[in-house]
């Protein structure tokens, strides 16, 4: 039996992505990682392929075994729909469609069925899995793993906290050839997925590591508003939506959670490459 571990990125740059690559590459017999998107600097809908450079050197640094597949263009999509927001869907009257995430989560899964996984791990460029994790390997039941919001700084839990700790997309479970994200980024998956409270992963869209600067974190805060404001309210890249993702990301350099006993994984406090190598050591 094969696992693959399948996530998608493009259009903005998450700080986190190197530790979410650490702490699932331990995980799969093979990773593919689609890396296209906008251009945030001159947004259009007719080049979203673009790939960011980080993430490229990201792999390249952490794929000691080399089993990770970086996709950078659309050539192996077998499911053609256009891209668009939901905005442009509704107004249009199109049924069936792609957001940017969709479309590469879809380009992900086809190159992972391809490439003769039976499993799948799920997961966001933002999320970042602990150590319990490693234990799927072998699994064959379909699962929705136990996650952890976090924001403000690594140490604090976010008050109140999420109304459900299974509220997001880190999925575990049997691939099949018709697997795709239709819309925006709706999971189209044949199983049915079990609450899953001994596998843990973190949410740290609301936060940066703790070696990143100020500019850093207002980038990642900034970019990720674009991209978000975009998708799910604007479907163009105006300037009204430009300053307020500025407004958005400042807001969130202020932001503070509540304290919490429950720390974000380990992988978080060290060298990516290192925590790769000891889970490698240690099985």
């Amino acid at each position: 039996m094969k696992t693959a571990v399948i996530m998608c990125t493009g259009s903005y740059y998450s700080p986190w992505t190197p530790y979410t690559i650490a702490s699932t590459y331990g995980i799969g017999d093979f990773m593919v990682v689609v890396n296209a998107g906008f251009d945030l600097r001159n947004p259009s809908l007719e080049e979203t392929d673009v790939p960011l450079k980080q993430v490229s050197r990201d792999i390249e640094e952490l794929d000691s075994d080399g089993k990770i597949i970086e996709l950078t263009d659309m050539s192996r999509l077998k499911r053609k729909l256009p891209v668009m927001s939901q905005m442009m869907a509704n107004k249009l009257k199109i049924e069936r469609w792609y957001d940017l995430r969709g479309r590469n989560m879809t380009l992900a899964s086809e190159v992972a069925y391809d490439e003769g996984a039976d499993m799948v791990l799920r997961i966001d460029t933002d999320q970042v899995c602990y150590r319990d994790v490693q234990g799927l390997r072998g699994r064959k039941d379909a699962l929705i793993l136990y996650q952890y919001e976090f924001y403000g700084d690594l140490h604090h839990f976010p008050d109140p906290s999420p109304s459900s700790p299974f509220n997001d997309s880190v999925y575990f479970y049997p691939i099949s050839k018709d697997d795709w994200y239709v819309g925006g980024l709706a999971p189209v998956i044949h199983a049915d997925r079990k609450e899953c409270p001994d596998m843990h992963c973190a949410h740290l869209r609301r936060c940066n590591p703790i070696n990143l600067d100020e500019e850093g974190c207002l980038k990642h805060y900034r970019d990720r508003a674009i991209f978000h404001l975009w998708t799910n309210e604007y479907g163009a890249f105006t300037k009204e939506l430009v300053e307020r993702a500025e407004r958005d990301g400042r807001r969130g350099l202020k932001e503070k959670g509540k304290p919490t006993d429950i720390l974000p994984p380990e992988v978080c406090f060290m060298d990516p490459r290192e925590y790769i190598e000891e889970t490698a050591r240690s099985g």
